[in-house]
């Protein structure tokens, strides 16, 4: 299994540490957008835009069978957008 943690600045990392725990055998990739934190006080267009392009190297590289978007501000605002244009 291969998993993609996003979250826009370290807060993936333990996120990605708990997975590992949990799912020894798979593969787990982390992007952040730390150029751009924090998220919160951006517009909801600038987070959906942001976070698309943060996840871009988990969506061309295909191989991710779920991503997990670890920051509360890009889940809240995205992850519908998110959910619609990427549905596998």
């Amino acid at each position: 299994m291969n998993l993609g943690v996003f979250d826009s600045g370290i807060g993936g990392e333990a996120i990605a540490r708990a997975l590992r725990t949990t799912f020894p055998s798979a593969q787990i990739e982390t992007v952040s957008d730390r150029e751009h934190v924090p998220y919160g006080d951006k517009s909801p267009a600038e987070v959906r835009d942001l976070t698309e392009i943060a996840l871009q190297p988990l969506l061309v590289a295909g191989d991710c069978h779920v991503i997990i978007l670890a920051c509360n501000t890009a889940t809240a605002v995205a992850i519908e957008y998110l959910r619609d244009k990427y549905p596998s």
